[in-house]
């Protein structure tokens, strides 16, 4: 939230008192932001709600999400685009360095999930086999099945 009112206003900043030597940065800065503003609320609350949930889809969206458009966002925001502030490059830093941090998480995380949840799926075909086998021996010996 502070890194979304910090660049925005410094954003803005720049497009209103600045001249940008290259006009397709000057054309690409603000909706490169709305897309990252808009793209982190949604990737914090898959990621929210998939963590808690324990929900395969909602984590790998919050995945697919980290590593396209945010990293390449924040690291446009650092390094590409014109002029450069001495806030965007420091944020900038901090921001990739945990958006990497998040992918390597949030992939052991649903790397966990994904084997627990099969194991838990194989424990259920199991459960499931044994009751049938109980059914056809009960059945073999002449007794009603349960």
């Amino acid at each position: 939230m502070l890194y979304f009112v910090v660049c925005g206003g410094c954003l803005l900043n720049k497009i209103y008192n600045y001249e940008f030597q290259n006009g397709i940065l000057k054309i690409l800065t603000l909706p490169i932001f709305l897309l990252w503003s808009c793209t982190e609320l949604a990737r914090v609350a898959l990621g929210y709600i998939g963590n808690i949930k324990e929900r395969v889809p909602m984590i790998s969206a919050f995945l697919l999400l980290t590593m396209f458009p945010q990293v390449v966002a924040v690291f446009f925001f650092a390094i590409l685009q014109d002029p450069v502030f001495p806030f965007d490059r420091a944020a900038g830093s901090i921001m990739i360095f945990y958006l990497v941090i998040e992918l390597f998480v949030g992939r052991f995380t649903l790397k966990t999930l994904i084997q627990r949840q099969t194991a838990q799926f194989f424990r259920l075909c199991q459960e499931e086999e044994i009751r049938r086998m109980r059914r056809i021996e009960a059945v073999l010996r002449g007794g009603a099945p349960t």
